[in-house]
């Protein structure tokens, strides 16, 4: 037979260690299954999204890590993206 990982008297000794949390109460429970896969498909591909195309991914928060050319053309289409829909709002 092999070697036990350790001896039986030590079983359960981190769980008997960690301190007792209590239940925190939610306001309202998380959805399971397909209702939870629709949230997280509408919060990726939702409706917020500036891009082109059917299913075009949200920019994460560090997207722009190490790029600092990229923000610079970044504000400038949001900057001229503005400046048309402005002319393009009737008065």
């Amino acid at each position: 037979m092999g070697k036990l990982h350790g001896t039986l008297a030590k079983a359960g000794k981190v769980r008997k260690q960690t301190p007792k949390i209590e239940k925190q109460v939610r306001r309202h429970k998380i959805p399971k299954g397909r209702a939870y896969k629709r949230i997280c498909f509408n919060r990726r591909f939702g409706t917020a999204v500036a891009g082109t195309g059917p299913q075009q991914k949200r920019k994460g928060p560090n997207w722009h890590a190490g790029r600092k050319d990229l923000i610079e053309e970044e504000r400038k289409k949001q900057v001229e993206q503005r400046r048309q829909r402005k002319k393009d709002v009737p008065k």
